[in-house]
């Protein structure tokens, strides 16, 4: 057990280095703090400025955020990370997931980024939104939530699916906005333009 003012850090086998002030995490180990909870069962901490290294499939537990990643990047007092490798991030009071080999979170802005095989998976409403695209990024502003996607977009809803370049998605208005060479298929129609704009009522289609 490794006493810090500014956390707990319990674990099955540890290093602490003195001079360097660094903790080594050598197996199953939980980081506790006000801010969160991070479980690991390798790599470094260090105690001093607060940013630690996690390997093998570490989880980060920040607020109504979770960071899972092969490798973690994290800065507590900073309160961002980095994930590589099979990354999972989830907003659960936003309810929303995003997917992909890299990804970037801020917890005090509300912004995230994934990249690299980037998915989405929006479940505010009735029908879950499945998105596909090479960036993604979930804005935070208030209680507003706005997605965008860049390059190569793919989207799937039960009631509706698309392909476009470049997407946003704006919970306040609740709008879809697709832009160039956007196509829509709804039930029996398939619409073309330069942009479409969606407007849902509610969870539906408008």
């Amino acid at each position: 057990e490794l006493n810090n003012p500014k956390f707990v850090l319990y674990s099955d086998t540890l290093h602490y280095y003195t001079d360097t002030k660094i903790a080594t995490i050598l197996g199953p180990s939980i980081i506790v703090s006000d801010s969160g909870t991070v479980y690991t069962s390798r790599g470094w901490y260090n105690t001093v400025d607060n940013t630690s290294l996690l390997l093998d499939r570490s989880k980060v537990v920040s607020g109504n955020r979770i960071l899972i990643g092969d490798s973690i990047s994290f800065d507590r007092d900073a309160s961002t990370g980095e994930a590589f490798g099979n990354v999972f991030l989830q907003d659960t009071l936003n309810k929303m997931i995003l997917e992909g080999e890299y990804a970037f979170y801020d917890d005090i802005t509300g912004y995230a980024f994934a990249t690299d095989s980037a998915r989405c998976m929006e479940y505010s409403q009735g029908d879950t939104l499945y998105m596909h695209a090479d960036t993604l990024e979930m804005i935070t502003i208030d209680y507003t939530r706005l997605l965008k996607a860049y390059h190569h977009v793919r989207f799937y809803r039960t009631d509706a699916q698309g392909v476009c370049d470049s997407m946003l998605f704006n919970t306040k208005d609740s709008v879809l906005h697709m832009y160039t060479d956007p196509i829509l298929w709804n039930a029996d129609y398939q619409l073309y333009g330069d942009t479409i704009l969606v407007y849902f009522n509610d969870s539906t289609i408008d």
